[in-house]
Formats: C-alpha cells, structure tokens, sequence
C-alpha cells in the first residue's frame, strides 16, 4: 500500500507510529511553553556536582516527556587537567526503553572543549535544555556555569506551534534600514521615486479581487500617479508606513478607512509577562541577574519605578497593545550555606519601604510570589560562614 489516511471511524486499524507521526507533524519537538516552569534546568542546593530540571513537558518525535517535581541530575567528575561542556537533554528511545528520560550527556575533556553531538536516530532522538561547563577539577556546578538552551530551535525549541500562526509571536522582523530602488526612476511599471511609490505605466499594476478571482488593472489605476499612505483607488487600497507597504484585500469598505502617516503600533491589547526566559518579544529586562557571596543583600530595589518604565513601552511590532505587567509573578531565587542548619530569611518592602512580608526557609531554590506593591525584595541567611546568592534575570515579554 503506497497512500495512507485517517483517522476514520470506518473500522481502519491505526498502530502506534500512525498517532506518533500527526504528533510529530502538527506539535514537532521541544518544550511546552507556560506549562510547569517550563524544564528550566538550575543549580543543585547547595552546590555540588548536580543540577536540577524544574517542573514542564517537552514532546520528542511525536512522544512526551513530563517532569512533575524537580528532578535532580548528577553530572560525572570532573577531568583534572582539561574543562568540557555537558549538555541536559531529554533522551527518546523508541523500542529499547519505550521512554522519554531526562539525562546528562558528557562531553569530551579539552583545552577548548566544544558541546557534544545529540543522537537524533529513528530509535534514540535527544533535545538539549541546557550546556552545562564544567571546569577542570572544579567540585560544584553553579548558576554561572549553565547556559540556557531550550530557545535554539536547532537543539530544542518550542513544541505545539509547528504550522500555526502563534509561532508569529517568535519572530520579530525589523526592515526600518531597508532602501527598495531608492531613487530608480527607469523601472516599469513601478519604481519608487526616493520618497513614494510612483505607477510608471498606466493600468500596469493590479490587485487580485479574491471574490471575483480577478486581477483588476485598468479602470482603477490609469493616471493614477501617487500611492500616498492611506490613498484608496475605487474599493482597492494601499497604505504605506515607514517600514512596508500594505495592500488591503479586495474587496474593501472603505468608508471607515482614514489616511495614516506615523508609524503602526499593536493590534491586540495585551499585559506583558514577567519571566525569567527571555523570548524574541522581550521588551526589557526588569531585574537584572544577582550573583553574590554575602550573607545579606537585596535582589532588586525600585521595582515600582522600573515597570511603570516598561510600561511606557510600545513594543516595536505590530501584534500588541502594552496594557502593563501581569500579576502576581514568580521570581526564582536561590541561596546556600555551608552550615546544616542554616535558614534563609526573604522579605518584601513597598516603596515607602514599609515591610510587605518575610518568610523564613531552608537555603535552596525558592520561588517568590510578586504583587504589585512590591518595590524591593531583599535575603538573610543566618549561620554559616559561606554564602551564595542568585538569582536569574527577569525580563518583560509578550507571548
């Protein structure tokens, strides 16, 4: 048999490689955003030779891996002499196993070590989260020595978008610098003259009537010799910003349409997110990373006056109205100690610096709840002699 189809309700047997390939089709490989803490891999704490991959999904080949509590990682010892780069992939074996795992894949020791290669074959399939450097004779894997791969759609990527329009929300296209024929003036049937389009030739451009299935040229473009922003020629319109010309499908009302000459800004009003995964639509870092060795110290201090900033921002692109952050979010932070025992004091102030709340925990990881009165946040731990600190970058992005 040389065609297949379904799914059908006819009786039609359909086997395992059937559903894995729609799977695999419309969803494609790497992690879900949004679901979980989306497989981000961090520090063990207290730092040591592991790492942890947070909470989420990820599909692989049409299969799915889940991740419903933290799942700790050892990474192999370190070589004495020569560093080398780890990656934490998520392991597909298709008979063998019949399993999606979660696992470190060791690189090779060298002077300038180099990523190892993902096994990507019809029975083992590997996407990368994270590369892991792991430094000769070093004991402890921190923040510092993760770098974040799950945005290289090379490696890893974004799973349920393949074929759909919401990948658009990825990609941002900047033609602000581009020149088209600036100048030319001996192109037919169109040039463009240095500062607007021009029709050279009489009747010599069309527009495609979609209900007619029709090009439409003469009648609606002789003698017509300016296509100004907003300009309407009979019930077929064209409009031209600052970046790029658009034609207005045919057929148009145009009894609404007004001209426009600024630049187009948003479509769609929407509140922004506050993540610690920055994304193509990222609009500005909030929180700047933290990394310190003190017992004591403050992540972030004007955090009111920072969004109110970010808020100001109209995102260059054409998708979204900026209507301000969405609360409450989640900042992730991490502290260590090298005393059993020990505790971690956080606490959030207002901007009039009146103390919001204080919860006291064990060192580790440890998310924060953020509302919209929090100004600063700051950390205490108590006991011990050395001390870490960190925390991600927080950014401001669209989905």
């Amino acid at each position: 048999m040389t065609v297949k189809s379904g799914f059908f309700s006819d009786g039609s047997s359909y086997n395992q490689a059937d559903f894995n390939a729609f799977l695999l089709d419309s969803i494609g490989s790497g992690y879900v955003l949004g679901y979980g803490l989306e497989l981000r891999v961090i520090q063990n704490s207290p730092a040591n030779m592991g790492v942890i991959v947070r909470t989420g999904r990820c599909y692989v080949q049409g299969y799915y891996g889940w991740v419903t509590s933290n799942e700790a990682l050892t990474v192999p010892t370190a070589d004495a002499t020569n560093p080398r780069i780890d990656r934490v992939v998520a392991r597909l074996s298709v008979s063998v196993n019949q399993s999606v795992t979660f696992a470190v894949l060791t690189g090779t020791p060298a002077a300038n070590p180099s990523a190892p290669a993902l096994t990507r074959t019809s029975e083992t399939y590997e996407i990368s989260l994270a590369r892991i450097y792991v430094g000769a004779g070093v004991t402890s894997i921190t923040t510092a020595n993760i770098t974040d791969e799950r945005g290289d759609a090379t490696v890893c990527g974004v799973a349920g978008v393949k074929h759909s329009w919401s990948y658009l929300n990825n990609v941002a296209l900047d033609v602000s610098s581009m020149v088209i024929d600036a100048g030319v003036s001996d192109r037919d049937p169109v040039y463009f003259n240095g500062t607007k389009w021009v029709v050279a030739t009489a009747g010599a451009v069309g527009f495609y009537d979609e209900a007619n299935d029709a090009v439409i040229t003469a009648g609606y473009l002789d003698g017509f010799t300016g296509l100004t922003p907003g300009a309407i020629v009979d019930n077929h319109g064209v409009a031209i910003t600052a970046t790029e010309i658009i034609v207005l499908e045919s057929p148009v009302d145009n009894s609404g349409i007004a001209q426009y000459t600024g630049v187009l800004n948003g479509g769609v009003d929407s509140k922004y997110t506050l993540s610690q995964t920055p994304h193509a639509l990222t609009v500005a870092t909030v929180i700047p990373a933290y990394s310190s060795t003190a017992s004591s110290g403050t992540f972030v201090d004007g955090l009111v006056a920072a969004l109110a900033s970010v808020n100001a921002i109209n995102p260059a692109c054409v998708i979204f109205n900026n209507q301000g952050a969405t609360y409450p979010f989640s900042l992730d932070v991490v502290t260590t100690s090298n005393q059993p025992g020990s505790q971690t004091t956080y606490k959030t102030y207002n901007a009039a610096g009146t103390e919001l709340s204080s919860v006291t925990v064990d060192p580790g990881a440890y998310t924060l709840s953020i509302d919209a009165t929090v100004d600063k946040i700051t950390y205490a731990i108590s006991g011990g002699t050395e001390h870490t600190a960190s925390c991600a970058a927080l950014y401001a992005v669209f989905y």
